[in-house]
Formats: C-alpha cells, structure tokens, sequence
C-alpha cells in the first residue's frame, strides 16, 4: 500500500513537469469535477464497511480479517485508479498551474497537487476504521488509536519524506527566482544547503513525534539492553516502548548522528515474543546503530537528489543534454533518479537487512550459544506469513534471512574449529 501511494503522490507532484499545461477548460468546473471524483471513494469505502459490519454482526466472523485485506486492496487499487483519472483525464495539475503564487512559495503547489489524493484517502481510512466493530480491535485499542497509528505510519514513510524531497527541490529553484547580487549567490546556495542536509540529518528524530512511545519501566529489560550494548562495544542506547495498540511486531533505530540513536520496540512485539527473542531483534537494531546504516540510507538517497536539483538550477550535464530530446524526455533525470531509488531499496538496503543479522548472530555467539535470530525469524514468519516468501519494502524475505543465518552460523562454526585445530597443533608443537 505504501508502495502504490508514493506511486501516485509522485505521479501528481511530477506529472506538470512532463507535460505542458493546457488551458483548454472551464477551471470551476474541473475543481467540481475533482471534488466528485475525490468523493467517489470515500462513498466506496463506506459501501465496503456496511457489507462487512452486517456480515460481522450477523455472525459471519469466520475469516473477518482476510475480508477486511481483501476489501483494503479492492478500495486501494480504486484510489489508485481515481486518483491517477483526477491527474491524466481531469488535469488537475493544470488548474493549480493557474493559482497565483503557487510555485513561488514552497511546497504550496505541491500541497495542493496531492490534495485530492490525499483527502480522499484519509477520508476512506477513518470510514473504514471508526466503521470496524469494537469487538474486532485488538485489546485496549480503540479506533482513534487505530486510525492515529495508520496516519503516523503513512506520514513517516510515505509522504513526509517524499515532501521533504520537493521541498529541498523548491529551495534551490527559488535561488534563480530570487535576484541578488552575485556577490550573495554563494550564501544564498550555502544555505539551501544547510536546510537540506539539516531536514534530511534530523527527519529520524522527527519520526519521535509521529510515533506515540513510552519509556521502558521493566527492570530487567532495561539491564539486559545495557548488556547488549556493552557487548557490541557501545555506550547504552536509550530503548523506548513504540504503542502501536498491539497491532504490529516491529523495531527501529531512530537517529542520524552517532551516540544520539534509539530504539524502539513495539507493545505487541514485547508481548509475543520471550526475552532471548527480544535480544536478538534489539542487537539486530544495535548492528544497524554499529554500521551507521541511517546515515548511509539518508546519504544514498539525499546526495543524488541534491546533485539533480543543483544540475536542474545550473542548467548543466543532465538536464542540458534532456533539454534537447523534446517535452517527454525533458524530465528523464527524474525518472532515471526514480529508478536508482528502486535498486538502492533493493539491493543496497536489504543487504544492510542481511548486515545487521550477521552482526546480531556474530554477537551471540562470541557471548551465547543461543540460536535466538534464526527462533526470532520463524516467529515472525508464523505472525506475518506472507512475508516468508516475500520481499517486502526495505527488508528481504524471512526465508532469505533464514538462508543467511545458517550461512553466518556454518561460518562461525568452521571458523571456530579451524582455531581448535590450530590451538591443538601449536600445543602438540610446544
């Protein structure tokens, strides 16, 4: 889901820099026209949540969630397909176009270039949501809870960051808009520089404030992280508790700059999971801190952005040579940068998935004979079934995680007995 939103968030935000503005149409009407259309899935969202309540209420509980997946996937594929006919069919890129001063503010006309797509889709969440029977939450979780969580994570993941993008982007156009003298130019790039490199170094922090979270008050939980810590040869970390309503098994470090990181470990995670389980997943989250995977991630993806935006401004390399293959191609080092995002999330951070496990196994090891990685795995395979054999956003599959365990474990074993063997030649030596 949070794969086909970005799709047409970027759709709606690039789809007036592909191709020229039309000013064929009456304005009022297509506004009208995109308001009804927007509509349309909320009325369809709510059509949903009244067969599913009265089936549900009626006695049908059978299967209850596999309907509600099936009817999200129903209602995203028609978002998809009415928010993409309010770009393409209705124009609506061309009427914000029209608005005065839009592209001279930041972020102004891109807020409203995702306005219908964005508006619909929330609508249709809380429809779906506060339409849920209460007997069908998870304990102690309400649906404002519910809907709260589900708004948090979509912000954090999905569009936040892909407005943080723009916005960078509209910093350094507006240096060619804004006529200083040559002597300011310097300063004036110095700064939109700082900007982006302080938005993009600090926006981890900022998932804080999207995610509702408490401090640990568990004793021993809080000893056996500080051992963890010690044991991978860092200072201790702070762990809070990530409230998700117990409606989702996850953990993340949080933090850029190294020292300052957290971790977060959700309410359902420490629930389902026993305390050996809960190391492993805590120095999984360790060994990203150790590698410095977060500013790694923050560099791959806001160093190419940054060069396109400065390439586009300075009229150089890129963007001169695609001036010249006509208005489709015109804007291929976007597309070309959208591309490169797909195999950096494919290969470069699933391989920091892969990284972070040897670190946790390798730690374990050298202190435990516990198998705690490859237990933790299985569990969420059995919590999360469809992802054993599926690649799902920044992560690879459990069954290619559990491939690579057993790798690292064989490895350490051989490494192990090739050091006895070694020990007991030189002691036969001596």
């Amino acid at each position: 889901m949070h794969f086909l939103i970005a799709i047409v968030l970027l759709l709606s935000l690039c789809w007036d820099r592909v191709f020229p503005a039309s000013n064929s149409g009456n304005g009022l009407l297509t506004v009208a026209a995109v308001f009804l259309s927007a509509m349309l899935v909320p009325m369809f969202a709510w059509a949903q949540t009244w067969i599913l309540k009265r089936r549900y209420l009626s006695g049908k509980k059978a299967g209850f969630k596999a309907k509600v997946h099936r009817m999200a996937a129903a209602h995203s594929f028609v978002w998809a397909v009415t928010s993409i006919a309010v770009i393409v069919w209705l124009r609506w890129p061309d009427v914000v176009q029209q608005i005065p001063y839009a592209k001279q503010i930041p972020l102004v006309d891109e807020l409203l270039l995702v306005a219908p797509a964005m508006v619909s889709l929330i609508a249709s969440w809380a429809i779906f949501i506060f339409g849920l029977p209460k007997s069908s939450l998870a304990k102690q979780s309400t649906h404002a809870d519910l809907f709260l969580f589900w708004m948090r994570m979509q912000m954090t993941f999905v569009t936040a960051p892909i407005l943080l993008a723009f916005f960078v982007a509209d910093c350094v156009l507006l240096t060619d808009v804004v006529s200083l003298a040559t002597d300011w130019q310097p300063a004036i790039w110095m700064a939109v520089g700082i900007v982006a490199v302080v938005a993009a170094l600090f926006y981890p922090k900022l998932m804080l404030l999207f995610w509702p979270t408490k401090k640990v008050q568990d004793a021993d939980l809080l000893a056996r992280v500080a051992k963890l810590c010690r044991w991978s040869g860092m200072k201790t970390r702070q762990l809070l508790i990530w409230r998700t309503g117990n409606s989702i098994v996850n953990a993340a470090a949080v933090g850029t700059f190294p020292g300052t990181e957290v971790i977060l470990v959700s309410d359902m995670l420490l629930e389902k999971f026993d305390a050996d389980e809960v190391d492993a997943v805590v120095l999984h989250e360790l060994g990203h801190v150790k590698h410095h995977h977060s500013i790694k991630r923050t560099a791959w993806i806001m160093l190419p952005l940054l060069m396109l935006g400065l390439d586009e401004s300075l009229g150089l390399g890129l963007h001169r040579a695609a001036s010249d293959w006509g208005p489709l191609l015109q804007h291929s080092p976007a597309i070309c940068y959208l591309v490169y995002l797909l195999i950096v999330l494919r290969t470069v951070f699933r391989s920091m998935e892969f990284q972070a496990d040897r670190f946790a196994i390798e730690t374990l090891a050298k202190h435990s004979s516990s198998r705690s990685v490859e237990l933790t795995l299985e569990k969420m395979a059995v919590i999360y079934p469809k992802t054993r054999n599926r690649q799902t956003g920044l992560h690879p599959s459990i069954r290619q995680r559990l491939s690579y365990a057993s790798k690292v474990r064989w490895e350490i074993a051989r490494d192990d007995f090739e050091l006895a063997g070694s020990a007991v030649l030189l002691e036969e030596g001596t």
